[in-house]
């Protein structure tokens, strides 16, 4: 098992692989060679191959050269791959030099396909020099089509100088780029992070090595972020310095070459310095580094705020001191100025701020994925954080008592801030001021929610009772019609849900879900053994409702059992179909129709028998809906989503045309899956093959976690598919629309399909 260490292996398979052929693997294990033969004969199927690796694959990983030529010469094929790794890769992989030579003579290819990790980055991850220098000898590829990334990589990441600088004197590509467009030196960066890298001194080598070698310094990765931002980011001194005294530009902002990728909601070309990035996460040490080495102190972002404000801002006093002894100075005129002073609670700088003339109702729209509330106006921000004296001066000053922060995802007024942190003197303040006690938010996730709401979610006993005492309604509902009740049930606050029951709360009423605070009972965080029994006395007090016989609804089966599924799904080979007279006229119709060429193969070689084009979203939509039976007839369809971070209309993406029309094999062939919840390629087809029964639909959008496409008929009952897709893929509802009400109104009013597990 240590071989396959970060390899993904669903635990259905590995039961087989623990229980499976026992026989022979205790003979492996005894070093039993004249039982090989006998004992492979009646495994050597294909009702059995590919269950489980084969039997040279863990002969190979236990490093026995004898049973690895007993099994050799029993016919097993040296070539035969599981989980990603051939036998070959996996003892390079354990760092078992004597079977890779073996396995080497007996034929095994050293080169890999784009499905399986390669030998060589297996040998460099265990960091055996001797068999990294094997299989260069044998002539593997220091630059493989991998899906591991490539050996260069994983030696930066393991922190091995020795095989760096063989890997490179063999011809590796030092320009190797990874995940989110990281170069090598932003990859190490990442990679010395975690606590089990090598340590400050190795990651000093390494980056002097790549800089040598020619890497370059001030490379942006795909967030337009460089390995001096990411190391600031990252609060490593050891890098900053090191990066600095090798030529680092301390200057350089994430700014995208193209305008029209700015786009600033995704923390992408936020035009931040290092200088800001620092003083924004209040790296008081690291910013004075970067002053010393030339950073601009006056530099602005995107939110035209300097390192001084931002400092000011997050209220970071340490980073504060560092700028303003290095000459640092704050427009203390500007919108952003009032929304900080507001936050820390400055009384003199707001007033000061007001005094200037600024809008008492200015909404701070900075940072707004990185906020707990998102875009709040200076009175939310004294009251969420308990500044009377700010609160009463804005007030003083005209601030609108009930205006809300933005929508995006939910909204919240000033009486909700208070309350949910149980300020009862800004409250006080507030209500006096003559706030709305039964207003109700707007947004998506938690929408319609009111100020007692909030109290009862934090359990805050005190101001419930002072929300209770201005009018609050009591059984008052949210989106997903849940009362305050079922808020303090979840919040596991014992002393807030007898508050609510003594209010006359209603503990029968049952939200979207059919469930009753009660029933909430069973997934709080918090719970407590005394709710249970007083919510259970309180139904059995309770008056019973009548109501009319309700008309029984289609509802869908509960999704299948994901375990039963099958968790992987083989890839489909696309090479031969790619070669039929009818996909080449598919071809000719895309290149027509979008006036582009195919683009070239070059770092898509992962991707045999498809054509690749880039566009536009907004052009990939409009061609597949209006092409898509045409593409048909040719046995073709078309689908977009493949390129990261391409999320607007207007941002290029790629068309892929495959040689295909089963949207089965498409989701197999980019092999789509649940990075959050687990879920394998297998498992998602097999959940889709159920919503297209419940209504039918075609794709034209998939990526690695991503499913669209269009309903191509219409809803038969909207509520029970909404809830079929919620138990599918939750981010549809908790991170998308905010509830399945909206899902399933959405659902009557459109044909859109989407998925994605983010």
């Amino acid at each position: 098992w240590n071989c396959l260490q970060g390899v993904t292996i669903p635990s259905h398979q590995r039961e087989v692989i623990d229980t499976f052929a026992a026989e022979i693997h205790e003979a492996i294990a005894r070093g039993e060679t004249g039982a090989i033969s006998t004992l492979a004969k009646p495994l050597d199927n294909d009702d059995q191959r590919g269950r489980c690796p084969s039997l040279l694959f863990w002969a190979a990983v236990d490093g026995d050269c004898e049973i690895v030529d007993a099994l050799l010469a029993a016919g097993a094929d040296p070539n035969e791959a599981a989980y990603s790794l051939s036998a070959l890769a996996a003892a390079a992989r354990c760092g078992q030099l004597d079977v890779v030579r073996r396995l080497l003579e007996a034929g095994a290819s050293i080169t890999t396909s784009t499905n399986t990790v390669d030998a060589l980055t297996c040998a460099v991850e265990s960091q055996s020099e001797d068999v990294v220098e094997t299989l260069i000898q044998a002539g593997a590829d220091v630059n493989p089509k991998s899906m591991a990334g490539a050996p260069l990589l994983q030696a930066v990441k393991e922190g091995n100088i020795a095989i760096m600088k063989r890997l490179i004197a063999a011809g590796a590509n030092i320009h190797f780029k990874w995940t989110i467009g990281n170069n090598l030196i932003g990859s190490a960066i990442g990679s010395f992070s975690d606590d089990d890298r090598p340590g400050d001194d190795a990651l000093r080598d390494i980056i002097r090595t790549l800089v040598k070698h020619g890497v370059e310094i001030d490379a942006k990765n795909s967030f337009f972020r460089t390995p001096l931002m990411l190391a600031t980011e990252a609060n490593n001194e050891a890098a900053v310095e090191t990066l600095l005294a090798c030529g680092a530009n301390p200057n350089i902002a994430a700014v995208a070459p193209d305008p029209s990728k700015d786009n600033s909601r995704f923390s992408r070309a936020d035009h931040a310095t290092a200088l800001i990035l620092a003083a924004r996460a209040g790296h008081a040490r690291i910013a004075s580094r970067l002053i010393a080495a030339g950073a601009d102190l006056d530099a602005l972002d995107n939110s035209d705020l300097s390192a001084l404000q931002w400092a000011k801002r997050n209220g970071h006093d340490e980073v504060i001191a560092v700028l303003v002894a290095a000459g640092a100075q704050a427009d203390d005129s500007s919108p952003q100025a009032l929304l900080a002073a507001a936050r820390a609670g400055d009384l003199p700088a707001v007033q000061k701020a007001l005094e200037a003339g600024l809008d008492v109702d200015v909404r701070d729209e900075v940072g707004a994925l990185n906020e707990a509330i998102i875009g709040p106006t200076p009175l939310i921000l004294a009251a969420a954080g308990g500044h009377g004296d700010i609160v009463a001066e804005l007030l003083r000053s005209g601030a609108d008592v009930d205006l809300q922060s933005s929508a995006f995802p939910t909204s919240i007024s000033p009486l909700m801030a208070a309350a949910e942190s149980g300020h009862i003197d800004v409250m006080e303040q507030l209500l006096a001021a003559g706030a709305d006690v039964n207003l109700k938010n707007n947004g998506f996730e938690g929408a319609r929610l009111q100020a007692l709401h909030f109290a009862a979610r934090s359990g805050q006993v005190e101001a419930a009772k002072l929300l209770l005492h201005h009018g609050a309604r009591i059984n008052a509902k949210n989106a997903d019609k849940e009362t305050p009740l079922h808020f303090a049930v979840t919040s596991g606050n014992l002393a807030t849900v007898q508050l609510c029951l003594d209010a006359g709360a209603d503990p029968l009423a049952k939200n979207t879900y059919d469930l009753t605070p009660r029933d909430s009972l069973r997934d709080a965080k918090r719970r407590s053994s005394r709710i249970g029994p007083l919510l259970q006395a309180a139904e059995a007090s309770a008056p019973k409702k009548t109501s009319k016989p309700k008309q029984k609804k289609l509802t869908p089966a509960i999704p299948y059992d994901w375990e039963a599924a099958p968790w992987d799904i083989e890839r489909p080979d696309f090479t031969g179909a790619a070669t039929t007279e009818s996909f080449q006229r598919a071809v000719a119709l895309v290149t027509s129709g979008l006036g582009v060429e195919p683009l070239p193969l070059d770092g898509l070689e992962q991707y045999p028998g498809v054509v690749f084009f880039e566009i536009s979203r907004a052009k990939a939509k409009e061609f597949i809906n209006s092409q898509r039976n045409e593409l048909a007839q040719s046995g073709a369809m078309a689908v977009f989503g493949l390129k990261r971070f391409a999320v607007r209309d207007e941002d290029l993406d790629y068309l892929m045309l495959l040689p295909t029309t089963d949207w089965e094999q498409t989701v197999a062939y980019i092999q789509t899956a649940d990075p959050n919840g687990g879920k394998g390629p297998g498992q998602i087809v097999a959940g889709l093959r159920q919503l297209y029964e419940l209504r039918p639909f075609y794709i034209t959008q998939v990526a690695h976690d991503t499913i669209g496409g269009s309903f191509t008929a219409p809803a038969k009952n909207s509520r029970a598919l909404a809830k079929w897709m919620e138990a599918f893929c939750s981010d549809i509802v908790y991170q998308g629309v905010g509830s399945i009400s909206e899902l399933a109104r959405q659902l009557k009013e459109s044909d859109q399909l989407f998925f994605w597990w983010d």
